[in-house]
């Protein structure tokens, strides 16, 4: 099994470079369109950081992303900063 934490990664660095080019207006049917797809349930912005969740990432996050994000943030930092970020786009797309 992977580990999430490249998601984790993507969507924060997604985020904060091009946050302000993206049509997110249709985020809540993609939302719903890949959970899905993928068999998982989703009730809101906290399904997204599950403890469980964020203990695996936590402990994956160098060993799967160190070897390829030079100058790699702390596991904390990413998840301090998309936490509120996913909260505030659920939100805006009322899921």
């Amino acid at each position: 099994m992977r580990s999430r934490a490249r998601d984790y990664y993507d969507l924060w660095r997604i985020l904060d470079a091009h946050r302000d080019h993206l049509d997110l207006m249709d985020f809540s049917a993609f939302l719903r369109e890949k959970c899905a797809i993928r068999e998982v349930t989703f009730s809101g912005p906290d399904s997204f950081f599950s403890d469980a969740m964020l203990t695996l990432v936590e402990k994956t996050w160098t060993q799967w992303l160190g070897p390829v994000v030079p100058k790699l943030p702390l596991y904390t930092t990413v998840i301090e900063v998309l936490r509120p970020q996913v909260a505030a786009l659920l939100v805006s797309s009322a899921v």
